[in-house]
C-alpha cells in the first residue's frame, strides 16, 4: 500500500523529480488514478506562495481544453502540498521534445 495524502488519495509509484518537485502515480479512494506534484518542501515553507497556490486553486481546477493537463485538486496538508492532475501515459515532455527536435 502507498503512502496516504490528505483524506482521499493515496501516493505509490515515484514517476520522476523536476524544479518545483517530485510526481507520484496514484489513486483517490474510488480507485481513480492520477498524477500527484508534491511541491518542494522550501516552496510550502513560503506563507506568500501558499496563500497564491490557494488563490490560484478555482482557476487551475476549472481550466479545460484538448491540449491542457487537467487540475483536480489542490492537497495542503502539514509539510505537504500536492497538485493533483490528470495522469499522461508515454514519457516525459523532455522525452518527446528530444525526440521531436
Amino acid at each position: 500500500m502507498g503512502r496516504p495524502l490528505g483524506s482521499r488519495y493515496t501516493l505509490d509509484e515515484l514517476l520522476g523529480s523536476g524544479a518545483m518537485g517530485q510526481v507520484y502515480r496514484g489513486s483517490d479512494h474510488e480507485g481513480r488514478t492520477f498524477a500527484f506534484k508534491l511541491l518542494r518542501s522550501d516552496l510550502v515553507d513560503d506563507a506568500a506562495f501558499i496563500s497564491r497556490f490557494h488563490q490560484e486553486r478555482s482557476i487551475l481546477v476549472n481550466l479545460r481544453g484538448e491540449n491542457l493537463v487537467a487540475v483536480h485538486d489542490l492537497v495542503v496538508e502539514g509539510n505537504t502540498a500536492a497538485i493533483v492532475m490528470d495522469l499522461v501515459t508515454g514519457g516525459t515532455l523532455r522525452e518527446h521534445l528530444v525526440v521531436s527536435g
